[in-house]
């Protein structure tokens, strides 16, 4: 029951969430949740509180309804002919899955909702208006991802007028997102309800003069925190301020959704595990691609062990192997023996106490093989969410390494890409 005229020490900074029931509940835990920190960090953190989005349920309801009324009032648009659709996900669900439940439920659109148009597109049939929705778009990845599936499956879809409709996008998303669209030829319009920057971006939240001093002493009290490195400013470095009743995105400053035993989150996030389910779907993932891309190193016949030379050749000093054993599942026998195989084979030297990739299997990627290398690059990094180092066909170090590099590539009669 709300106590009336009771002040509440943080209903400037909540009063947007939700109404006074949420408010007044929410004040209690964000008031827990501060005490873990000393008086100067604080003032910090509530400086950015007051430029979070955070969204509950029913605030959620209330917004799909008006970004779609956005949506159908911003030119005229023939239902008949308009398909919704959530992003593009290959296995298992998403968070935005609850938000797309929302959406088709309270705009009355079960008529118009298809939750996978592979079929569709496969057989033929191009829808002429494609809506794609989502509750939050930090990088524009998963849009461009899902453009681009679209497109595998049928060229056609890119003479498809296609809207996203996005409850809450970066500036860097919204870039992203019409720069890929350009360069793709799609014909792609982005209607947002809101749309925010990088939080310590100069002139947005803070002046100029105060931004790096700012940005500095959160960076320190996470650290102080433990948040984990790559947690700190969000994925890709977004530093967004955005949390949903259901959960948080990774792009989102790591301070607000880290958990650990010294330490409670405000917003929660889920925790993966690597359940059965999850190695059934690496698993087809990588009979997929071997069936439709043959294997990168032919005499190896075994599916996962081409994947993890090609990892290997990829990650070079920053290989780990306990990081190794833990994404392809492998038990310690099992990476012996595919360690003592690629030895055995002459694809991997040690120097200096490294792995690294032999001269012979540079040689043999860079002259046959490159174009399955970079589909097995693209798979692990995208397919598989690991994090490699950043190549674009193959490994930096080997143009510096390796001095046929440049004469192959000039061989237009080779098939290196």
């Amino acid at each position: 029951m709300i106590e009336f005229g009771k002040e509440l020490k943080y209903e400037y900074i909540t009063k947007k969430w939700d109404n006074m029931s949420f408010c007044q509940h929410f004040d209690t835990i964000l008031d827990e949740w501060l005490n873990q920190f000393d008086l100067k960090n604080k003032n910090l953190i509530l400086e950015l509180l007051e430029h979070f989005f955070y969204y509950t349920e029913n605030i959620i309801k209330k917004q799909i309804i008006e970004l779609n009324n956005k949506f159908k009032n911003h030119q005229m648009i023939n239902m008949e002919e308009t398909i919704y659709v959530p992003v593009y996900k290959k296995y298992g669900v998403a968070y935005s899955n609850i938000y797309c439940a929302l959406y088709w439920f309270y705009n009355a659109l079960y008529d118009y909702f298809e939750n996978n148009i592979d079929d569709l597109l496969i057989n033929e049939q191009i829808p002429k208006v494609l809506v794609i929705i989502d509750d939050f778009s930090g990088s524009g990845e998963t849009l461009i991802k899902t453009l681009k599936h679209f497109a595998d499956i049928n060229i056609e879809i890119k003479r498809t007028k296609i809207f996203f409709l996005v409850l809450h996008i970066t500036t860097d998303a919204c870039m992203n997102i019409k720069k890929y669209a350009i360069e793709n030829e799609f014909n792609l319009e982005i209607i947002f309800l809101h749309k925010t920057d990088k939080t310590f971006k100069e002139n947005y939240i803070y002046r100029e003069y105060d931004c790096k001093n700012k940005k500095d002493s959160y960076i320190e009290l996470c650290k102080e925190k433990n948040v984990i490195e790559s947690n700190i400013l969000g994925n890709y470095d977004t530093e967004s301020l955005v949390s949903f009743e259901y959960n948080t995105p990774n792009n989102t400053l790591g301070l607000f959704w880290h958990k650990d035993d010294n330490f409670n989150s405000l917003f929660s996030r889920h925790k993966k595990y690597n359940p059965t389910l999850k190695k059934m779907r690496n698993q087809a993932l990588l009979n997929e691609r071997i069936k439709k891309h043959g294997t990168a190193l032919k005499e190896i016949h075994e599916k996962q062990l081409n994947y993890f030379i090609v990892y290997c050749v990829i990650m070079a000093d920053n290989l780990s192997l306990d990081k190794a054993k833990e994404i392809f599942g492998l038990t310690q026998k099992k990476l012996d023996d595919y360690l003592n195989e690629m030895i055995k084979k002459d694809y991997i030297a040690i120097q200096d106490g490294k792995i690294c990739a032999s001269d012979n299997l540079k040689k043999y990627l860079l002259k046959y093989k490159l174009a399955e290398f970079k589909l097995i690059y693209n798979d692990l990094l995208e397919d598989k969410k690991i994090q490699l180092n950043e190549v674009k066909y193959i490994p930096k170090e080997f143009e510096k390494r390796f001095s046929g590099y440049r004469k192959l590539k000039e061989q237009k009669n080779e098939d290196i890409v």
